[in-house]
């Protein structure tokens, strides 16, 4: 069975604790400006082809905005990891969380 990790700082948070610290979160202003899905398009190389339907991900609009060949490329890494380890979804996204979370990650 596994081990309990006791971390008294995240334990001791409660539901209006995290929604503090994610309205917090939200009003900080960013360090760069996130572009319009119709720059990253603009910016796209020749040939991608364009998602059908508009992303509001910051995350994705930055990256796409400011290095879309890079964008590109950790995507098709990402999906091509995922298609050949065959994990499981929610164990998959979980991990994401616990790793950023153990190693204080913004997000």
């Amino acid at each position: 069975m596994p081990e309990l990790v006791a971390d008294p700082e995240w334990r001791s948070l409660d539901i209006d604790d995290l929604m503090k610290g994610l309205d917090t979160q939200r009003s900080n202003p960013g360090r760069i400006r996130v572009p319009l899905w119709e720059e990253v398009v603009a910016g796209l190389p020749a040939g991608y082809p364009v998602p059908k339907n508009p992303t509001r991900i910051k995350w994705t609009l930055v990256c796409m905005g400011y290095q879309p060949e890079l964008a590109i490329a950790w995507s098709a890494c990402t999906r091509a990891f995922g298609e050949e380890a065959k994990q499981d979804r929610v164990f998959e996204e979980s991990l994401f969380w616990v790793v950023t979370r153990e190693i204080h990650c913004f997000y």
